[in-house]
């Protein structure tokens, strides 16, 4: 797909869930504006919310409502995406968990695939700066920088001496790896 036509649809998606999220990024081959797309990559930091308790009888409520993840509500929402399974290059049908990391979908009117991954405040910095990628760069250069330096990354989170290393801006995962920021257009 081109770039101009999946970064339009990147943007419906992030201006579709911006407000279940405390932030939202396109990642990935567009952030890299590459000329040929052949997916959407969505970084976020989803919202969550107290929903309302249940009431009783009476109207009256019942205790505190359950922590709810916004982002995975808005996603429930949208018809246009078959979710599907992540880790699989298969269309296969599979459930939304409130609790993923990762959130792959597929258009089939685009016929292209769509993935959210999520991310916290502590760590947005490396999913960013990962999943903008490329794969190459992310693991060739990112990776083998931080491990250089003695850290390591596992569930989404930088680990150095066996403690979490939070990495809230991407500036800061390059900071922390003394390796100069580049453009994401130059991350091949």
């Amino acid at each position: 797909m081109q770039l101009a036509e999946a970064r339009r649809i990147a943007e419906w998606f992030t201006r579709h869930l911006r407000e279940s999220c405390l932030r939202i990024e396109v990642a990935g081959s567009i952030r890299r504006e590459k000329p040929e797309v052949n997916d959407i990559e969505l970084v976020a930091i989803p919202r969550y919310e107290t929903l309302p308790a249940p009431t009783d009888f009476f109207g009256v409520p019942s205790g505190t409502g359950p922590m709810t993840n916004m982002l995975y509500e808005a996603l429930r929402k949208i018809e246009r995406v078959q979710w599907i399974k992540p880790n699989t290059t298969d269309i296969i049908e599979w459930p939304l968990k409130p609790t993923a990391k990762w959130f792959k979908g597929y258009i089939p009117s685009k016929d292209l695939k769509i993935d959210i991954f999520t991310a916290t405040r502590e760590n947005w910095g490396l999913i960013y700066a990962i999943r903008t990628g490329s794969a190459e760069f992310s693991h060739q250069k990112l990776a083998c920088q931080w491990v250089k330096y003695g850290f390591h990354s596992k569930g989404g989170t930088l680990y150095k001496n066996g403690k979490p290393f939070p990495v809230p801006e991407e500036k800061d995962l390059f900071n922390i790896i003394k390796m100069p920021i580049l453009a994401p257009q130059l991350r091949f």
